[in-house]
């Protein structure tokens, strides 16, 4: 009886060592896990009215009211980085940028819906440790559509990659807008009116009296004395 007794404890020590072993070489799936990840990074300029190309940019991840803000027709750009942060090659990566309102996609991979005002572009595949770096440029809105309200008001673009064979990243950049003054619309001047054969009496004054009195007596004694001589 305690031979047998003894077997069984053998017997289940032994299953239970064996179990072990199998799980920790091959993990839960019968291998390894890779890990499969996509990171999207989104910075915007400062602003500078001189800045053509646009890799001088000063990036930052985000603006605030505080900080130099944007005006009506004033060109923004924006870095968005993509790296594949994963162990694996990433299949059918898509760059997707979704404007804000009062912006216009000016230059930048990828087409632009005007409907539901977003940026796409197919990158294709990343292999591992790969990184990829895209520019865009944007315009605000002319002064007649922003806002007419004095003051600042801030926006936020956000960029997203995504890939079939991992999960979406997300990175979002704020910006602000200062609306300046309305501009002043001139107020139409009248245009005089010609006036055309009027002829300017002048004002009497005395002046003009004492002449007028003498005159009257000359011709008074004129008469006179031709009357007396006829």
């Amino acid at each position: 009886m305690k031979k047998f007794l003894a077997s069984i404890v053998l017997f289940y020590s032994l299953f239970f060592i064996l179990s072990s072993k199998v799980m920790a070489q091959y993990g839960q799936y019968g291998a390894p896990t890779p890990s499969q990840t996509i990171m999207v990074t989104k910075m915007v300029a400062m602003p500078n009215a001189d800045l053509t190309d646009p890799t001088q940019g000063n990036y930052v991840n985000n603006l605030s009211p505080t900080d130099p803000r944007f005006i009506a027709s004033e060109y923004i750009f924006f870095k968005v980085t993509i790296q594949n942060t994963s162990t694996v090659t990433l299949h059918n990566v898509v760059f997707t940028d979704f404007v804000p309102d009062f912006l216009t996609p000016v230059s930048g991979p990828g087409s632009f819906d005007t409907t539901n005002r977003i940026i796409t572009f197919n990158i294709g595949d990343m292999v591992s440790g790969a990184q990829n770096i895209y520019y865009l440029q944007m315009q605000v809105a002319n002064q007649a559509t922003l806002p007419s309200e004095q003051g600042v008001f801030c926006k936020t673009n956000t960029a997203q990659a995504s890939a079939d064979n991992t999960a979406i990243d997300q990175s979002t950049s704020q910006f602000c807008i200062e609306i300046g003054a309305p501009a002043v619309t001139p107020t139409p001047t009248a245009t005089p009116t010609p006036t055309i054969g009027v002829t300017t009496v002048p004002s009497t004054g005395p002046e003009f009296d004492f002449l007028v009195l003498g005159a009257n007596i000359i011709a008074l004694t004129t008469g006179i004395y031709l009357k007396k001589k006829s």
